[in-house]
């Protein structure tokens, strides 16, 4: 299409065009020539006018109603109006995306030429109104016989609708020009605290942020600003004080606002017996925990022998069995620990068989042992001896807690001691954690003793060391883990190249073996389906570290699964492998991890 025919709009009347020697004239219309089918009005025949009807309008079905499209717009998009007739009898009007286009056809004016706002007029323009085709994305037209063309039109420039704003897409429309579509979305100040506005105006990115102080407070939240870093100067409600030192007061967002609740200051689920108040010690009235500094001590413990203490609340029965003979969880034997580790030794010649484990069955005579843990650790439990044992640990003392938290040799085949790490051990500041520990007789049952050896240790970082920092849990030797995914993990730093998706936390050990190759790993977990994944050199990718290994857990029908790696070799003179414990769901679990060397 020639730029004169693509700029065209909607006013219609016919005229004849006179040439009268070198100029360009236009015949003043006579009103009772013009009207047409555009109008309504019947063309009258007269052959002696170049170009008139002697029956319908050459146009009459192009200005017709133009359909819908083929849905009728039930899609929901844009429909056409009734009619798209401009009434211009040398335009072609149809309905196009839902808009009513109108395109100039100059030969239905003999002898000159049609205007979209005029209809037909002489050939070469004389006002500007006859050069503009209606359309605002191409630029104004004007007329200038003297430029040389065949109309003397003369082209617009296209306006250009860019804003320099980031938060806008920006379009140019025929009917309007240029115009400017703003996305909230686009402007985010990563503050939670602040509505995120495109406004097309603030600065380059076109975005405001609008700072909301009630964002920042709430029920038992008060005082708070919102400021370019967040909420600040936030202070919790201070709720009043009932006088009463078996009472705790606190402001509960769920409750709306502030409640007294009863004192259980170890978090064991009993509120406290007694208190310290101003003047000394008071009963409480309805406590029951007759130790509130120590969450192993309520009326719902199990009372063992021979820890001096009175287990259950129950001074009838506190320390009232024969002694503690370690036979069952009843009778469970404290190891006491000193600077961080303790042992204790079992004969297994007048003990029975009370407990089964997933790694020896139900084979062997077994002893119970326990010990109490005051401030959040690693633990490693083990055993040595000529017995070759079944160890098993949990923080309560029963069948069903012992059965799958265990180990059946740290190294088969080479030795007959068993370990476990317990990592990490979470204990809330002024409480304790008891941790039972089973030892099974598997083989050998004339070859006591046996000792079994505590040691705990600072909570080890569960990150790539940078620099000096110390390392994550060293399991060298082999043994195996027990651990949750949803304590003291990263959330998804490392990724093996095996995982899709979003990772949650990982666990991270490191291995020393001088021959460079683990003979065999095992993750497994009842609510993980798991991945497992082994570094060479080093723990984060680098240069110097490169992945060896990456496997994909398989499910086992429930919500967990288990991944295994055998004989993962390293090369060169490095001795360090880091190994990861990672699955999905990213909201985490139990898993163990077993490492054989």
């Amino acid at each position: 299409m020639s730029a004169r025919t693509s700029r065209l709009t909607t006013v219609s009347f016919g005229l004849a065009a006179l040439t009268l020697g070198a100029c360009s004239a236009l015949v003043s219309p006579d009103p009772s020539r013009l009207g047409g089918i555009d109008s309504g009005i019947p063309d009258e025949p007269d052959a002696a006018i170049p170009g008139n009807d002697t029956g319908p309008r050459p146009d009459a079905a192009i200005d017709a109603f133009s359909p819908l499209p083929p849905d009728g717009g039930r899609d929901g998009g844009p429909v056409c109006p009734p009619s798209c007739d401009d009434d211009v009898e040398c335009t072609i009007d149809a309905c196009e995306d839902g808009r009513c286009t109108h395109e100039a056809d100059d030969s239905l004016c003999p002898g000159g030429r049609c205007s979209v706002m005029l209809g037909c007029t002489a050939t070469v323009c004389t006002t500007d109104e006859e050069c503009d085709d209606g359309d605002r994305c191409n630029g104004a037209e004007r007329c200038d016989p003297s430029a040389g063309s065949e109309d003397g039109c003369v082209e617009g420039t296209a306006p250009d609708c860019n804003d320099g704003v980031t938060c806008t897409d920006d379009f140019c429309a025929p009917e309007t020009g240029c115009y400017h579509d703003r996305h909230d979305d686009r402007c985010d100040d990563d503050v939670d605290c602040t509505t995120d506005v495109c406004t097309g105006t603030a600065g380059p990115t076109g975005c405001e942020f609008r700072a909301d102080d009630t964002m920042c407070n709430g029920v038992c939240e008060m005082g708070g600003r919102c400021t370019n870093r967040g909420c600040t100067d936030t202070v919790p409600r201070t709720c009043p004080l009932d006088g009463s030192p078996c009472t705790v007061e606190s402001c509960d967002e769920s409750l709306g606002g502030c409640v007294s609740e009863a004192l259980d200051a170890d978090g064991d689920g009993y509120p406290a017996a007694s208190a310290i108040g101003t003047m000394g010690p008071v009963t409480c009235a309805g406590g029951t925990d007759c130790n509130d500094g120590r969450a192993a001590i309520n009326p719902g413990a199990m009372e063992l022998c021979g820890n001096g203490a009175d287990d259950d609340c129950n001074p009838a029965t506190s320390d009232v069995c024969a002694g503690a003979t370690g036979d069952t969880c009843a009778t469970a034997r404290p190891i006491t620990l000193s600077g961080g580790t303790g042992s204790a030794t079992v004969m297994f010649g007048s003990l029975t068989n009370d407990y089964r484990t997933h790694c020896g069955g139900d084979v062997g005579r077994d002893a119970v042992f326990y010990f109490d843990v005051t401030s959040t650790s690693d633990v490693r439990i083990e055993t040595t001896g000529a017995v070759d044992t079944v160890l098993a640990t949990a923080t309560t003392c029963s069948n069903a807690a012992f059965e799958f938290r265990c180990n059946d040799d740290r190294n088969p085949g080479s030795d007959t001691t068993s370990r476990l790490w317990v990592r990490p051990v979470i204990v809330t500041p002024g409480s304790s954690v008891r941790v039972y520990v089973l030892v099974e007789e598997y083989r050998d049952p004339d070859a006591d003793p046996v000792t079994v050896t505590v040691t705990l240790t600072p909570t080890s970082p569960n990150s790539c060391p940078s620099g000096s920092s110390a390392r994550p849990l060293d399991i060298s030797g082999g043994g195996t883990v027990l651990g949750n995914l949803q304590l003291g993990g990263i959330a998804g730093s490392q990724r093996g190249s095996c995982q899709s998706g979003t990772s949650g936390n990982e666990a991270m050990f490191r291995i020393e073996e001088a021959d460079r190759t683990l003979t065999e790993l095992e993750l497994t977990s009842p609510s993980v389906v798991p991945d497992l994944y082994v570094r060479y050199g080093g723990c984060a990718l680098s240069g110097t570290t490169s992945e060896i290994s990456c496997v994909r857990g398989g499910s086992t029908g429930g919500s967990g699964g288990s991944a295994t790696q055998d004989d993962v070799s390293g090369s060169g003179s490095a001795t360090l492998f880091y190994v990861f414990a990672d699955g999905f769901p990213i909201t985490g679990g139990e898993y163990t991890l077993r490492f054989d060397p």
